[in-house]
């Protein structure tokens, strides 16, 4: 099932990095007075932003994608705290794409969408932090090698710390900074354990 199983982790985990990235700058782009600084990455799936639907379409798809990956994940290392933590990742990235929340994001959303939104995003997180921190231990007990595993903890460590960081930042104009950067961290460990992984355990 090897080569099956990279067939499925390789675009899984390599393409809905630059999908997302490209999402955000497209719809950003197109956004009146849209500021990356302060505005979350969510409210270009909003009925305010100019490119909403392509938004959230780009955001479902790259939620379905991950889930291959999952399912990928699961046959090159059979571990399930690091398969069920992407699986969530994908689940939460998927619904948050199909159900937006209203303009402005607000913390306490007012809308039925808004609110599983809001759910999905967080258990999102949640699952992606934990992924990473369970493939760093499988890694150092499993590998010979020391790269991966100090990478996926320290992704996971600071991700974690994002997720405070950003929730305590909310109303200061540079959250949607600080969400970035979390963003980044966990779409770039994506595409490089969906590279490395079956190199390694080939």
């Amino acid at each position: 099932m090897a080569g099956g199983a990279r067939a499925l982790s390789d675009p899984g985990g390599a393409v809905p990095p630059v999908l997302m990235v490209i999402a955000v700058v497209a719809a950003g782009a197109e956004y009146p007075r849209y500021r990356h600084r302060a505005a979350m990455v969510s409210e270009l799936g909003t009925s305010a932003s100019p490119r909403a639907r392509g938004f959230n379409a780009a955001w479902a798809v790259a939620g379905a994608l991950i889930g291959l990956y999952a399912w990928g994940l699961w046959w090159l290392v059979g571990l399930p705290v690091v398969t069920g933590g992407v699986g969530i990742l994908a689940a939460g990235t998927l619904v948050s794409g199909l159900f937006p929340c209203e303009p402005g994001c607000p913390p306490s959303p007012r809308t039925t969408s808004g609110r599983i939104h809001a759910l999905a995003g967080l258990l999102a997180v949640l699952g992606a932090v934990v992924a990473c921190l369970a493939l760093g231990f499988w890694a150092a007990d499993r590998m010979a090698t020391w790269g991966l595993t100090l990478y996926s903890l320290i992704t996971g460590g600071a991700g974690l710390a994002l997720l405070f960081t950003t929730l305590g930042a909310i109303g200061t104009g540079f959250e949607g900074f600080l969400q970035r950067v979390f963003l980044l961290g966990i779409l770039a460990w994506l595409g490089v354990t969906a590279v490395l992984l079956p190199l390694r355990l080939a």
